[in-house]
């Protein structure tokens, strides 16, 4: 099986970098990448982080349990929220994400960044103090087990936490090209069962709701294959973007009436492959909660291929997204 998968992929990669939608079958020469090594030195990442003993309930509860400083100047907060809170699977937008994925925020009460299970935004730094508009600030002087969050309604906490090495991904020309924040522009799915080709499809930006909608995507693998279990893709929407961090996390952000993210780990292997495991096993037909991959690279755009197994294993097959940097 594995083995016709790899034969599907050879023969669609070419396709990755023609515009979808076209009969060409001019496929141009892989281009030399201008990316470039984003910098890490302000970039940070917080793990595990609990509030100082001692800490009375309030405070407890705005601590989160990690903290992400990106090098493009992001923030991403988890809070680990148990099921049936009021929160969980929402996200606060304190920045509208630098004005790029604005259609609809999860904006209702509860409105304080603590009461949702992701906060995202942007920070600036001052020495060792990072500053994060509507939130508040936190002062890292005190090194990872001294945290000292400082949040905009004046209260205040000190945490302990796991630091990550923030580069471990970084060292690599591949992995510095692939961590940073991108943008689908096409997506290509082809759908297998056993050795049988169930579905094939490409889809781009041109129609700015259909280029990387997971709904629409799937009702057209559903209408075709008829039991595809297309649920949790009708619930995702868009893909909006991807991110590779260098300490080594992937974040897939979807939007669809509000953001959910999915998040967790990745591996960059030497040949250009990678794995990933999202937390908490979150994970749908396409974007499985665990899972491997590769990417490409022409120019400064790129082929990120996922492959994936759906309906309890009877179809397997790849999801790949075609990408452009946010920053290159």
């Amino acid at each position: 099986m594995k083995k016709y998968l790899v034969m599907a992929l050879a023969a669609m990669l070419p396709l990755a970098f023609v515009s979808c939608g076209s009969d060409s079958d001019d496929t141009p020469s892989k281009k030399p990448t201008t990316l470039t090594k984003l910098s890490t030195e302000e970039a940070r990442l917080f793990e595990k982080i609990t509030a100082a003993s001692g800490t009375d309930s309030e405070m407890t509860k705005k601590t989160p349990g990690s903290i992400e400083f990106t090098p493009e100047k992001m923030v991403l907060i988890h809070y680990d929220l148990p099921d049936g809170a009021s929160g969980k699977g929402k996200t606060k937008d304190l920045s509208d994400f630098k004005a790029k994925l604005r259609t609809g925020v999860a904006g209702a009460e509860p409105s304080d960044p603590w009461d949702f299970e992701w906060v995202i935004g942007e920070y600036t730094v001052s020495g060792s103090n990072y500053s994060i508009p509507g939130y508040g600030s936190i002062d890292i002087s005190g090194g990872a087990t001294n945290l000292n969050f400082q949040f905009f309604d004046g209260t205040q906490c000190y945490a302990s936490s796991t630091p990550v090495d923030y580069n471990q991904y970084n060292a690599s020309q591949v992995g510095a090209w692939t961590c940073r924040l991108w943008r689908p522009t096409a997506t290509r799915i082809v759908v297998m069962e056993g050795a049988n080709e169930k579905f094939s499809g490409q889809w781009n930006e041109q129609n700015r709701r259909n280029g990387c909608n997971l709904a629409t995507i799937a009702t057209n693998i559903k209408n075709t294959i008829g039991d595809f279990d297309d649920a949790e893709l009708q619930e995702l929407g868009e893909l909006r973007r991807i991110y590779f961090s260098p300490a080594g996390r992937v974040t897939f952000y979807f939007q669809r009436a509000a953001y959910r993210i999915y998040n967790g780990s990745w591996s960059l292997d030497a040949n250009q492959s990678f794995s990933w495991v999202l937390d908490g096993n979150v994970g749908n037909s396409l974007i499985n909660a665990v899972g491997s991959g590769s990417i490409e690279f022409d120019g400064n755009e790129a082929a990120v291929t996922l492959y994936f197994v759906a309906n309890k294993h009877k179809y397997n097959g790849y999801v790949m997204f075609r990408l452009a940097p946010i920053n290159s």
